[in-house]
């Protein structure tokens, strides 16, 4: 009976840690790549009702809305307010518009650029 219990409790920590970890490259693959971005840069901020996660409200035409740029600090710390933001879908590539510059951005993992 011990051992079954040893073999289910391993069994369990497994599934357990499994399903904690992500894969970053997998989540900018399918997650990122899926999403397109054209706004403008209203204002960014620490939300501290969700553990101090970096937001990004945009403005675009049709209101406006929250940007979470999860595992992309670069981003959020390269944008300022009055920027504008564009992603196409299926791109990595983020564009930073400001004034008369252009800033491109991609996510890196692990050292590694993205694109």
């Amino acid at each position: 009976m011990v051992k079954v219990k040893g073999i289910f409790f391993v069994i369990l920590s497994i599934i357990i840690c499994n399903s904690c970890a992500t894969n970053p490259k997998k989540y900018y693959n399918h997650y990122v790549k899926g999403l397109s971005i054209k706004g403008l840069v209203i204002k960014k901020y620490l939300d501290r009702n969700h553990h101090m996660y970096p937001i990004i409200r945009l403005r675009d035409s049709a209101g406006l809305w929250d940007y979470n740029p999860v595992r992309f600090y670069q981003l959020y710390e390269t944008v300022q307010k009055g920027d504008s933001i564009m992603k196409q879908k299926g791109s990595l590539e983020y564009r930073i518009y400001r004034s008369d510059t252009v800033i491109k951005l991609y996510p890196v993992i692990y050292g590694d650029t993205l694109k």
